[in-house]
Protein backbone atom coordinates (compact mmCIF):
# COMPACT_ATOMS: atom_id res chain seq x y z
CA UNK A 1 0.00 0.00 0.00
CA UNK A 2 1.16 3.47 -1.23
CA UNK A 3 2.02 5.84 1.81
CA UNK A 4 -1.10 8.62 1.87
CA UNK A 5 -0.34 11.90 1.33
CA UNK A 6 0.01 14.53 3.43
CA UNK A 7 -3.43 16.34 2.91
CA UNK A 8 -5.29 13.06 3.09
CA UNK A 9 -3.73 12.38 6.44
CA UNK A 10 -4.46 15.65 7.75
CA UNK A 11 -8.30 14.93 6.01
CA UNK A 12 -8.84 11.90 8.12
CA UNK A 13 -7.61 13.87 11.25
CA UNK A 14 -10.32 16.49 10.80
CA UNK A 15 -12.65 13.68 10.15
CA UNK A 16 -11.95 11.84 13.14
CA UNK A 17 -11.63 15.12 15.35
CA UNK A 18 -15.33 15.88 14.24
CA UNK A 19 -16.57 12.73 15.27
CA UNK A 20 -15.86 12.79 18.00
CA UNK A 21 -16.28 16.53 19.28
CA UNK A 22 -20.41 17.00 20.65
CA UNK A 23 -22.83 18.30 17.51
CA UNK A 24 -22.66 21.76 17.86
CA UNK A 25 -18.87 22.30 17.59
CA UNK A 26 -17.50 23.05 14.68
CA UNK A 27 -14.39 23.05 12.82
CA UNK A 28 -14.92 26.04 10.27
CA UNK A 29 -11.22 26.71 9.45
CA UNK A 30 -8.25 24.21 8.19
CA UNK A 31 -5.29 26.30 6.97
CA UNK A 32 -2.78 23.92 5.63
CA UNK A 33 1.57 24.52 6.38
CA UNK A 34 1.15 27.57 7.93
CA UNK A 35 3.72 29.03 10.42
CA UNK A 36 3.32 29.59 14.11
CA UNK A 37 5.66 31.98 15.44
CA UNK A 38 8.93 30.60 13.94
CA UNK A 39 7.98 27.21 13.17
CA UNK A 40 6.10 25.60 10.11
CA UNK A 41 3.45 22.97 11.08
CA UNK A 42 1.57 20.97 8.78
CA UNK A 43 -1.92 22.36 9.66
CA UNK A 44 -3.79 24.95 11.95
CA UNK A 45 -7.36 23.85 12.69
CA UNK A 46 -9.85 26.36 14.70
CA UNK A 47 -12.61 24.66 16.69
CA UNK A 48 -15.67 26.94 17.56
CA UNK A 49 -17.95 25.98 20.42
CA UNK A 50 -21.51 26.68 20.25
CA UNK A 51 -20.71 29.78 22.69
CA UNK A 52 -19.09 31.33 20.04
CA UNK A 53 -15.25 30.33 21.53
CA UNK A 54 -12.41 29.72 19.70
CA UNK A 55 -9.99 26.97 19.74
CA UNK A 56 -6.32 26.72 17.49
CA UNK A 57 -4.98 23.09 17.02
CA UNK A 58 -1.80 22.43 15.69
CA UNK A 59 -1.35 19.74 13.70
CA UNK A 60 2.57 18.35 13.03
CA UNK A 61 3.05 15.07 10.88
CA UNK A 62 6.47 13.18 11.14
CA UNK A 63 7.23 10.48 9.78
CA UNK A 64 8.52 8.79 13.33
CA UNK A 65 9.47 10.56 16.16
CA UNK A 66 12.11 8.72 18.49
CA UNK A 67 11.24 8.42 22.43
CA UNK A 68 14.19 10.70 23.74
CA UNK A 69 13.14 13.70 21.19
CA UNK A 70 9.40 13.96 22.76
CA UNK A 71 10.24 16.50 25.12
CA UNK A 72 12.35 18.68 22.40
CA UNK A 73 9.00 18.32 19.93
CA UNK A 74 6.53 18.94 22.89
CA UNK A 75 8.58 22.50 23.75
CA UNK A 76 8.86 23.46 20.16
CA UNK A 77 4.91 23.39 20.39
CA UNK A 78 4.40 25.38 22.82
Amino acid sequence: MAPEREVDVIRRVVALLQERLPADWSVPTVRLNATVGDHEVDALLDLESPGGRAVLVVEVKNQSVVTSRLPMVAEQLS
